[in-house]
């Protein structure tokens, strides 16, 4: 996938992962902003990491291995679980599809 496939990916994860439309409020035009400054709070940090290892395969305790810091950003998230899968995701579609 490229980058603005997975710019869509991650808005759509976002959007999944916000309760009560919130996630409406918060949209991705680049995958290299600090997690920090997007608005999405630890929780939803949490959830959206969830969604993530579903998608991609990743185990909580691996996700749990994560250690993102303070200057991280989406894109390091994301590499993580690519680096970390265990499910080949090779369209935007596919991993669309697993995010029901």
């Amino acid at each position: 996938m490229n980058d603005q496939e997975l710019i869509t990916f991650m808005n759509a994860v976002i959007k999944a992962s916000k309760p009560l439309n919130e996630g409406d409020e918060i949209t991705l035009t680049t995958l290299d902003v600090p997690i920090k400054d997007t608005g999405l709070d630890s929780l939803d940090c949490i959830m959206i990491n969830i969604y993530l290892g579903e998608v991609f395969g990743v185990s909580s305790e691996t996700i749990g291995e994560m250690g993102l810091g303070p200057k991280s950003k989406v894109r390091d998230m994301l590499e993580f679980m690519i680096a970390h899968k265990t499910k080949n995701i090779s369209s935007i579609d596919e991993a669309m599809e697993n995010l029901k």
